[in-house]
């Protein structure tokens, strides 16, 4: 059946349709589609992949220039590579003080800073960090 004809016919009520889909986040997961209609069952299985940080995260220069900056955001991560694509490890409040190792520049632009604060070694955001005189390139 054609799309105009089919949509005259689900708006008349002649024919029915319905959608299920399941979802289940796990480590490799089939989620499956069905659309059921008064003839036929059609079933469609999308495998997708898991969710994986990028080869770069968890990259731990050896630089040390112990700059000492402050965290201005009320609230910022502290992650294990330089962008949000790289796992959490920590976080930070405002006025924490955080001790800057070094800097790079992402492949978008954005400054991070290999950091210790709070226990916690790891990339901070640029953005969320005020007082800072700049340590070495990582």
């Amino acid at each position: 059946m054609r799309i105009p004809r089919l949509r005259e016919a689900l708006l008349a009520g002649a024919v029915t349709a319905s959608l299920a889909i399941t979802a289940t986040p796990a480590s490799a997961t089939a989620d499956t589609a069905t659309t059921t209609t008064a003839a036929t069952t059609t079933t469609d299985t999308i495998t997708t992949a898991p969710l994986t940080q990028p080869s770069w995260c968890g990259w731990q220069p050896a630089n040390n220039s112990n700059m000492f900056a402050v965290v201005s955001w009320d609230f910022v991560n502290v992650r294990s590579g330089q962008g949000t694509e790289c796992d959490v490890v920590g976080s930070a409040t405002r006025w924490n003080t955080v001790r800057a190792r070094c800097y790079i520049d992402n492949g978008i632009g954005e400054r991070w800073y290999y950091s210790d604060v709070n226990g916690v070694r790891g990339w901070i955001f640029g953005g969320a960090l005020t007082g800072l005189a700049e340590p070495a390139r990582c």
